[in-house]
């Protein structure tokens, strides 16, 4: 099987998220676009699941067939499962928020780095200082673990 087709992207909004699995292609933009293909029907164009975010699409990771994670910058976590019926597809959506207040978001927004796999959302603060106008000291402030299962959050010391 050969898989031969461009995938149309708008300008100014560059890929930030891709992932996929036998039957699907996933892919998250910086404006916080998510657009889904479908493998088996080539001829469909792509199904948008979500059109802007609050923030860009920093991961998304397929669990299985039909179920994936949608990492919308470090603010919160989307799990999409999709299924088909007669061609056209049937979401439904889980949100989990990262953050127990809005304001706790704003605060470290600017300083988070944001890594999804299957299992887990790993979020990374950087004390980001400049020094001079060249030179950016970044060091890590500290380090959280989100198990996707539970929506527990661990801090790694």
């Amino acid at each position: 099987m050969s898989f031969v087709k461009l995938i149309e992207i708008r300008f100014a909004d560059p890929v930030s998220a891709l992932s996929l699995n036998n039957d699907f292609v996933c892919l998250g933009t910086m404006m916080g676009r998510v657009a889904l293909f479908y493998l088996k029907d080539y001829n469909k164009p792509p199904y948008l699941l979500k059109e802007l975010s609050t923030e860009n699409i920093t991961g998304i990771s397929f669990i299985d067939r039909n179920n994936f994670y949608i990492s919308i910058g470090d603010e919160e976590i989307l799990k999409y499962n999709i299924t088909f019926v007669d061609m056209q597809p049937n979401t439904s959506i889980e949100s989990s928020k990262n953050y127990e207040e809005d304001s706790q978001h704003k605060a470290k927004c600017d300083s988070c780095y944001t890594m999804l796999t299957k299992d887990f959302l790993l979020m990374i603060f950087l004390n980001q200082t400049s020094e001079s106008t060249t030179m950016v000291s970044e060091t890590i402030t500290s380090l959280y673990v989100k198990a996707l299962v539970d929506n527990s959050v661990e801090e790694v010391k």
